[in-house]
């Protein structure tokens, strides 16, 4: 998890907002009311709410607010709701623009309706509120607790999932490659650093482990005395497999 700033609510978010709060206390009154999923997946579905998730998606850089995967191309992300839309006390917070998360499948399933209460506040990080870094860290590819809710957060959502914790690993094994080619390949010395900084970067996956790891292997490049320039690319993906792939020779030579 990573702090994201969330901006004020988009343009026409208010005025749809109370059509579908309308339309809310319309289904709770009804003599054959539809659940809250039911009326939820019903509204989701309009052009409007698709117009506003895509900003949602792009705010969180088409990442999962709690495990930072970036999954789209295996499932679909959703509007995950911070605040529970089935649960009766918060129902006021169905549409508000301040209780939306974005959320894989798999941390919207584990999240569920669950929200506990640790000494006066929520139990469940919101990475739009805090830095989840306070409460979070990582070693290696081991997600670790720093606070009490941290571990409530991390048991919750099950960031500790062995599928989870494979990727994370997948990802740290192409930082450590990175790494040897910028300490010992000068041809590729340069492409290797930008991509590790991108790395550490909000719209990389894995960010905070990133930036975890990073910290310890190299913190001259994790932490410099003046911070980095953003790294703007148009496919770091598709850039870091090319890397990877021109300099495999020289990369097997270190295994």
């Amino acid at each position: 998890m990573i702090r994201v700033y969330r901006p004020n609510e988009p343009p026409g978010f208010r005025q749809q907002r109370t059509r579908w709060e309308k339309e809310l206390q319309e289904a709770i009154y009804d003599p054959h009311p539809m659940s809250m999923t039911q009326l939820w997946r019903k509204i989701r579905q309009r052009k409007a709410m698709q117009v506003f998730a895509e900003v949602l998606f792009t705010v969180f850089h088409h990442k999962c607010a709690f495990c930072e995967s970036k999954t789209e191309h295996v499932s679909p992300l959703h509007i995950e709701h911070y605040r529970p839309k089935n649960t009766s006390a918060f129902l006021v917070y169905m549409f508000d623009w301040h209780n939306w998360l974005v959320a894989c499948m798999a941390c919207n399933s584990n999240k569920g309706e669950r929200f506990d209460i640790c000494d006066d506040r929520p139990c469940l990080l919101d990475p739009t509120t805090e830095d989840p870094s306070e409460h979070i860290d990582f070693l290696a590819a081991q997600i670790i607790p720093k606070t009490h809710r941290g571990k409530k957060t991390i048991e919750q959502i099950r960031l500790h999932r062995i599928d989870l914790t494979k990727a994370r690993a997948l990802w740290l094994l192409d930082i450590d490659k990175l790494l040897l080619l910028a300490i010992h390949v000068p041809a590729a010395r340069a492409t290797a650093r930008e991509l590790l900084i991108w790395a550490m970067q909000d719209d990389a996956p894995y960010a905070a482990m990133a930036r975890s790891y990073l910290r310890q292997r190299a913190p001259k490049l994790a932490d410099p005395a003046i911070p980095h320039p953003v790294v703007q690319l148009d496919e770091p993906a598709r850039k870091l497999n090319e890397i990877l792939n021109r300099y495999q020779t020289e990369l097997q030579e270190f295994e």
